[in-house]
């Protein structure tokens, strides 16, 4: 079992990352922003985190960036999710990238893979 957080401002999608990572056992954490995300990643670090990219007052890309920064959070996983064409040529690279809308068993077999 993974301490796992996940961040989209779409709070349908929230819930129905939240339901699929705990039926994978894990502890699932939610934040509807970067902003709150982020403060759940210093207080919990976390194996995983799992953000949309579009979201209000901090992005997924400036989460991975603030994430990515820290040596201490060097060995946290970041998949970014996004409806839009994701920008993969940043200076921090996502573990992931996964499309919306996302089928669960994709999702599934990427958090497996990542937490092994």
């Amino acid at each position: 079992m993974a301490i796992v957080v996940i961040a989209d401002d779409e709070q349908n999608l929230l819930e129905l990352l939240k339901m699929v990572l705990e039926g994978l056992e894990h502890q699932v954490l939610t934040a509807s922003n970067g902003k709150e995300a982020l403060q759940l990643v210093k207080s919990h670090r976390p194996a995983l985190v799992i953000s949309d990219v579009m979201m209000p007052i901090m992005d997924g890309y400036e989460l991975l960036e603030q994430i990515r920064l820290k040596v201490e959070w060097a060995n946290i996983k970041v998949v970014l999710i996004s409806a839009a064409s994701l920008k993969r040529s940043l200076l921090y690279k996502a573990d992931a990238y996964l499309a919306k809308p996302y089928d669960i068993a994709v999702i599934e077999a990427v958090v497996s893979r990542l937490l092994g």
